[in-house]
């Protein structure tokens, strides 16, 4: 769960995706700006993503977003089986990986299990919608 995401980190990203998928993770990604938005940076990373061919067919893409009021979210989350989850300040990006000063925090405990609850929760709330290229690939469209 991210709200700012690069080409630059997928590529930064990519073999240790593609490390967990090999070893049967699924990858669910919850981000902002894929149907809506001038900026095409989050769109960039999802198409790198879901084209990719040992990470694409185990990647699920979620938009977030309030319709109502246009706001939405700014919290980076990685969860891993409710067993371990990273929460922190570091957008997928390239600066947030490699150039900013960014702090982070691993949970191995109750805690990951929570974060993990948090997410699905937003997963299945009305501001999180389903996202998939549309036949051009070019744009995203909400299911």
């Amino acid at each position: 769960m991210s709200p700012f995401l690069s080409e630059e980190a997928f590529d930064q990203l990519r073999g240790a995706l593609r490390t967990a998928t090999g070893n049967g993770a699924s990858i669910t990604l919850i981000t902002n700006s894929l149907t809506y938005g001038k900026e095409d940076y989050n769109r960039t990373f999802t198409r790198c993503l879901l084209n990719d061919e040992k990470l694409g067919p185990v990647t699920t893409c979620f938009e977030y977003i309030d319709r109502d009021s246009w706001t939405t979210f700014h919290a980076k989350i990685i969860t891993v089986d409710g067993q371990s989850a990273y929460l922190g300040t570091a957008n997928l990006t390239h600066k947030g990986l490699t150039e900013n000063l960014e702090l982070g925090v691993i949970f191995r405990d109750d805690t990951a299990k929570r974060l993990s609850e948090l997410v699905n929760t937003l997963r299945g709330s009305r501001f999180t919608h389903e996202v998939m290229p549309d036949a051009s690939g070019e744009t995203f469209t909400r299911r």
